[in-house]
């Protein structure tokens, strides 16, 4: 027996997966992980053991609090260009195209938008709020 957590950018997992681009984070014995690595490499692009049980689940855990505090970050960021007199969006497509410090995939994906009010983050509230409740749960108990 093994855990399986396919881990693949945010969106459609079914595209991701048809597609082949879908990567594997595995835990539990590593000698079941070797039996399915064929099945693993012929869904995903790769696939990689993390350790006992519950490990894959942890770093998953880990990954989407990572992207969590992202989005905060540039709700934050945006809403202070805005407060300071600085256009939002022109600061967004300024800060992707100029690259430096301050650009991360989330915010590749999503300041245009969200300075366009266009990106209302409905459906991922709950899992992050149930996300974020676990990772408060995991810092408690390291």
């Amino acid at each position: 027996m093994f855990d399986d957590l396919a881990n693949s950018r945010p969106g459609d997992r079914a595209a991701a997966l048809e597609s082949g681009e879908i990567f594997f984070i595995v835990s539990g014995p590593r000698e079941t992980a070797e039996e399915v690595a064929p099945l693993l490499s012929a869904m995903g692009r790769e696939w990689r053991h993390l350790g006992p049980h519950g490990a894959a689940a942890r770093v998953k855990l880990l990954q989407n609090a990572l992207g969590y505090y992202s989005a905060a970050a540039t709700t934050e960021v945006l809403a202070l260009a805005r407060a300071t007199g600085v256009d939002p969006l022109a600061f967004a497509e300024l800060v992707n195209e100029a690259g430096g410090t301050g650009g991360s995939t989330y915010f590749r994906e999503h300041a245009a938008d969200m300075a366009l009010s266009r990106d209302s983050g409905s459906g991922r509230l709950r899992i992050a709020a149930k996300d974020m409740q676990l990772v408060t749960d995991l810092a408690a108990r390291a």
